[in-house]
This record gives structure tokens, C-alpha cells and sequence, in this order.
């Protein structure tokens, strides 16, 4: 029975440096996982960067809003091209400021994206946008205009 015993040895010992290369696979893997989900959940800083644009994005609006009412004004563009681009500075800004792409949604997705100020504005707009030639009566492009200024003003 001696004789057995001798046959068996001790388990072979492993290099520290297999210890140290799995931690370091460890923290790979765990810093992959936490720079993906920070880079996918936009951060605070980026919004706050992102805003940043305001003030010059409301000036831009302001402007082409005031251009827009003066060209109808003058009789340089018709009423219902003046609706059309109105509409288009205002989903724009509001695209500009917020990073959801307004210049493509029915009023529908407004209003399910929370924009119902913008949906707002806009249901006012599409009546004369899309009227037949002959266009029947809608709010003055006066009114429809100082209702989108007033929007952009005070958009936060």
C-alpha cells in the first residue's frame, strides 16, 4: 500500500499571471457593458450641450418667421406658400432644439412624441397649407404667424 501512495502527486499550480489576466477580461467586458449603455442613453451633459443652440436657433426662427410675414406682406410669395414655410421654421427650430426629427411627423406623432404645443401650431397651418386654390377662410396668416413667433419665444 506504500508503494500507492507514492504514485500520486500534488495538483500542478497555476501562474498568478492566469489570475490577473481574468481579472482584466473582467474589467473589459464590464467596461464595454458600462461605456455602451452611457454612450446609448444620452446623457445629461450632451442635452445640456445640445441646448446650448438655443438663443441662436430662436434668433434664426424670429427672422424667418418676420421674413415670411413680410414676403406675404409685399405679395412676394402666395398666402399658402407663406403657411408652408411657416410650418417648416417652426418644425425645424423645434427639431434644432430638442433632436427629434419634427419636420417629418404628422401631427399625429407630434402629439404622441408630447410636442402639442407644435401639434398645436401646426393644425392651425395645415387647412391653408393643403386648401384648394380658391382657399377658404382660416385664421389670418397674421394670427397663424403671431401664434408661431409666440411659440418659438417661448419655447424652453
Amino acid at each position: 500500500m506504500l508503494a500507492a501512495a507514492e504514485e500520486f502527486t500534488d495538483p500542478v499550480g497555476y501562474s498568478s499571471y492566469w489570475l490577473w489576466l481574468a481579472l482584466l477580461a473582467l474589467v473589459l467586458v464590464v467596461g464595454w457593458y458600462a461605456g455602451v449603455t452611457i454612450w446609448a442613453n444620452a446623457p445629461a451633459w450632451a442635452e445640456a450641450r445640445r441646448r446650448v443652440g438655443l438663443p441662436t436657433a430662436r434668433d434664426r426662427a424670429l427672422f424667418e418667421l418676420e421674413r415670411i410675414g413680410q414676403q406675404v406682406a409685399e405679395g412676394g410669395i402666395t398666402e399658402r406658400a407663406g403657411y408652408q414655410q411657416m410650418s417648416l421654421v417652426v418644425r425645424h427650430f423645434v427639431a434644432e432644439v430638442t433632436g427629434v426629427p419634427t419636420g417629418s411627423m404628422a401631427l399625429a406623432d407630434l402629439q404622441a412624441v408630447g410636442a402639442t404645443p407644435v401639434a398645436e401650431a401646426i393644425a392651425l397651418m395645415y387647412p391653408p397649407e393643403f386648401a384648394p386654390s380658391p382657399a377658404p377662410q382660416y385664421e389670418p396668416l397674421d394670427h397663424t404667424l403671431a401664434r408661431a413667433r409666440h411659440l418659438v419665444a417661448t419655447w424652453t
